[in-house]
C-alpha cells in the first residue's frame, strides 16, 4: 500500500508491504522444491521517500526503509534454520550469526528519461 501527494516539484510518500508464505517441504520428484527456503518469506517493511522533480526529464530519490522480519520462522543460532529469514539471503553464519530482526536501508537514486 503506498501513498503519496504532490506539492509543487515534491512528492512525499510512505509505503507499507507485508509478504508471507509457508516453506515448501522437499519433494525429490518436484525439482521446484529444491528452492524451498527461497520462497518462504515473512517480513513487514514500511518505506518514507521524498521525490523532487529536476527538471521535466530527471527526477532525484530519497527513501528510508524499515525491514522487520517475523522473528518466529527465523533462523537461530541453537536450533538451526526453522524457516524463513525474509528477503535477506543469508541464513546462519559458521560463526553463528543469524540476520537482524529488524533493519534500515536507506536509497538514492535519480532518475532520467531522455
Amino acid at each position: 500500500v503506498t501513498l503519496g501527494y504532490r506539492f509543487g516539484k515534491f512528492m512525499p510518500h510512505i509505503t507499507f508491504a507485508h509478504s508471507e508464505a509457508e516453506p515448501l517441504a522437499f519433494d525429490p520428484t518436484n525439482p521446484i522444491s529444491a528452492f524451498a527456503s527461497m520462497v518462504a518469506i515473512n517480513q513487514d517493511t514500511l518505506t518514507l521517500g521524498m521525490r523532487y522533480e529536476i527538471n521535466d526529464s530527471a527526477a532525484f530519490k530519497l527513501e528510508w526503509s524499515q525491514i522487520s522480519l517475523d522473528e518466529t520462522t527465523m533462523p537461530t543460532a541453537l536450533n538451526g534454520y526453522v524457516g524463513s529469514n525474509g528477503l535477506y539471503a543469508d541464513s546462519i553464519t559458521s560463526f553463528g550469526i543469524v540476520p537482524e530482526a529488524k533493519s534500515n536501508m536507506i536509497g538514492m537514486s535519480v532518475d532520467v528519461i531522455f
